[in-house]
């Protein structure tokens, strides 16, 4: 043993809400300055019911080590599309933080909802980001 500590290999970590406007964008950025972790979000049905949206696809869930989501319509998406994609990835987890559809991006209550969620899942990995501003760095 070298006597330095190990350094813990950062994860992918995908959040995947139903239009990729409000909570996933919302949870990434909270994480992203949070430091540590490679972090991209994504939505079920942003294609068809926001449009700009990013669309989630096979690519983002290969991609991933961890997949958050919002709602277990969510999770049912995701296991119905993309099955074989999950059994094919033996370390994947799927995490549904039941968080409703019911603010805006970046709402203050959304924020501290999200926060106590960050702080459960990513122990540990950098400061806390209380801010609305997701252009504040």
């Amino acid at each position: 043993m070298t006597g330095r500590p190990r350094r813990r290999r950062s994860l992918k970590v995908l959040f995947c809400c139903t239009g990729n406007r409000m909570r996933s964008i919302t949870a990434a950025h909270l994480l992203k300055k949070r430091g540590g972790h490679e972090v991209r979000s994504a939505g079920t049905h942003a294609a068809e019911i926001w449009g700009g949206g990013t669309q989630l696809t096979q690519d983002h869930l290969e991609w991933a080590d961890r997949i958050v989501v919002f709602e277990h319509m969510h999770v049912e998406y995701i296991r119905s599309r993309f099955g074989p994609t999950l059994g094919r990835k033996a370390r994947c987890e799927l995490v549904n933080l039941n968080v409703p559809d019911m603010f805006p991006a970046f709402d203050p209550k959304l924020i501290e909802i999200l926060n106590a969620h960050l702080d459960r899942l990513f122990r540990a990995t950098g400061s806390r980001s209380d801010t609305a501003d997701p252009f504040h760095t």
